[in-house]
C-alpha cells in the first residue's frame, strides 16, 4: 500500500462495496489462494504475469479465472503480452500509466485496444488519456508544444493532481505549472488516435 498502484486499486473494491482480497506478498501461494477464493480481477506488474507464464499450464489455467487483468508500473514486454492475449482469450487486459503525484492512473489502454487487430502497434502504448485528464507533449528545451507525433515531455492536467509535495514548495513549483500542468519528466509522443507512447 506504499505505492499508488496498490492503494488506488484497493479503493475500487471498497468504493464498489465488493469483497477484495489483498496479499502481503506477491507470491504464487497467495495469488493462487486469492483466485481459488473467487477473485476475478487483479492489478499486477508485468513481471508477475511473466512468472505465471513460466510456471506452466496449471498456473495459466488458474489465472484463466480472471475476467480482468490490469497491469502497470513498468513496461509490458511485447512478446509476453502477445503470448498472454493468446493464452487468455476471455480475459480483458487493461494497462494503466500514472504517477503518485496524479493520484494514480492518467491513461488507459482498454481491453478493446488490446485486441484491435488493425492497430497492433498500439499495444506498446500507454493508451489514451483517462476521463477528465488533459495531456500535452512539450519540448523540454523551448517549453512549446511538440508537433503532432513528435516526442517531448508528457504533461498532464487533472482534477486528481496532488496539492503539492509536503513542506517542499520549491519542488512543487518546479513540478506543477501555474496553470495546473504536472510535468512528469517522462518523454513520450501521441499518435493520431490519441494513444500515448512513453
Amino acid at each position: 500500500l506504499f505505492h499508488v498502484g496498490g492503494s488506488s486499486y484497493m479503493q475500487f473494491g471498497v468504493h464498489a462495496g465488493i469483497p477484495s482480497i489483498m496479499t502481503r506478498e506477491v507470491d504464487g501461494a497467495s495469488l493462487a489462494a486469492g483466485l481459488l477464493a473467487g477473485a476475478t480481477r487483479t492489478f499486477l506488474v508485468p513481471a508477475v504475469l511473466g512468472k505465471v507464464m513460466e510456471m506452466g499450464p496449471d498456473a495459466i489455467n488458474l489465472f484463466k479465472r480472471l475476467r480482468t487483468f490490469v497491469y502497470g508500473a513498468s513496461p509490458m514486454p511485447p512478446a509476453l503480452l502477445a503470448k498472454a492475449l493468446q493464452e487468455f482469450p476471455d480475459t480483458d487486459f487493461v494497462q494503466v500509466y500514472g504517477l503518485t503525484e496524479v493520484c494514480g492512473a492518467v491513461t488507459q489502454l482498454t481491453a478493446e485496444a488490446h485486441r484491435d487487430a488493425a492497430h497492433p502497434e498500439r499495444l506498446t502504448s500507454a493508451g489514451q488519456a483517462a476521463r477528465q485528464v488533459e495531456v500535452r507533449v512539450v519540448n523540454p528545451e523551448t517549453g512549446q508544444d511538440a508537433g503532432p507525433g513528435e516526442p517531448g515531455e508528457l504533461w498532464f492536467r487533472t482534477p486528481q493532481l496532488m496539492a503539492g509535495y509536503h513542506n517542499k514548495p520549491d519542488a512543487t513549483a518546479e513540478a506543477v505549472t501555474e496553470d495546473g500542468w504536472f510535468r512528469t519528466g517522462d518523454i513520450g509522443r501521441i499518435d493520431d488516435g490519441g494513444f500515448i507512447f512513453v
